[in-house]
């Protein structure tokens, strides 16, 4: 897209309501003074009020899930389970602060609040967990680079206005502090030592997280199926062939004679459908709900304005 040309979204309202068919007359007179053509100033304003309204109700669906899903992790981090579904919250948070609506400093607040409930009851955990937002906030910024370099497809705008840096140095600065204050004299503990697979697992799952999320990154204008078969096949096939040769070359010295390849690869394959569909229930959702930037979004702050910054940037 060039220039100032933006694509109406089906849901703004139209300069006029549809006229009724099969009026005449008098009842088409009344009709036309009962429903006068809207000034374009009613018209911004009623886009905006619906604009309004849909991120109220966002936040809202953000907050209840958000609390409910952050809780419940400090409550099951013992069980295995929680290995897998708290980094994946926790990437699938990193994407949100990358193309989320509002500002980088309210997200990355919302984004400390969420970690430091997952993680209340455990500080290795918390320290896990903050570490997979931070990098996969930065690779879902690198995402959204690459796809406009290598896809040539537009993406969900990059956004660097004064309050985004405000935001991420403050979310950089106090994510960085947690992990240190958590990991000060407990890289010795037991507790960390038992983490060491999760870390690893982690590790990963920052990557097919980002992965998995790619659809989303790209406007639903611009979105075809092709983009999520891609994904898909990404994270569900190629990523456990490439994760199933590098985990079977280090471990094969360790390894029983009845462990084979073939069987690790498989067992991945589950592995990864299985963290893939949680992924696309978080961020499909998120998106129905208005939780992520739109092409239609006015610029947040007279600044942003006027320096053009809620353009896309190539």
């Amino acid at each position: 897209m060039n220039g100032d040309e933006q694509p109406e979204s089906s849901s703004l309202p139209s300069a006029q309501p549809s006229r009724p068919p099969n009026l005449s007359g008098d009842a088409l007179k009344q009709w036309y003074l009962d429903n006068p053509p809207l000034t374009e100033e009613d018209r911004q304003r009623a886009i905006k009020r619906e604009r309004d309204n849909q991120e109220a109700t966002a936040w809202v669906w953000l907050m209840s899930l958000g609390m409910l899903v952050a809780l419940s992790h400090g409550l099951i981090y013992e069980m295995p389970i929680a290995v897998v579904t708290g980094p994946a919250t926790a990437c699938v948070i990193g994407v949100w602060l990358a193309i989320g609506r509002s500002n980088l400093m309210v997200r990355s607040l919302i984004a400390l609040a969420l970690v430091a409930s997952m993680g209340w009851a455990f500080a290795p955990y918390r320290s896990i967990l903050m570490a997979c937002v931070l990098c996969s906030a930065a690779a879902s910024y690198g995402a959204l680079w690459l796809m406009t370099w290598f896809f040539r497809t537009g993406t969900r705008r990059l956004r660097f206005t004064i309050l985004d840096i405000g935001g991420a140095v403050l979310l950089t600065g106090c994510g960085l502090g947690m992990i240190q204050a958590d990991m000060y004299d407990r890289l010795t503990n037991l507790q960390w030592r038992q983490l060491q697979s999760g870390l690893e697992i982690a590790v990963w799952l920052i990557g097919n997280s980002v992965l998995a999320s790619l659809p989303v990154m790209v406007p639903k204008r611009d979105r075809t199926i092709k983009m999520f078969r891609r994904s898909a096949i990404w994270v569900v096939l190629l990523m456990p062939i490439i994760e199933g040769l590098i985990w079977f070359c280090v471990m094969s010295t360790f390894l029983p004679p009845y462990y084979s390849l073939l069987g690790a690869i498989l067992n991945l394959v589950v592995i990864h459908l299985i963290a893939a569909a949680y992924v696309w229930a978080l961020v499909f959702p998120l998106e129905t709900v208005g939780a992520f930037r739109d092409e239609e979004d006015p610029p947040s702050t007279a600044t942003e304005a006027n320096a053009g910054h809620w353009e896309e940037m190539e």
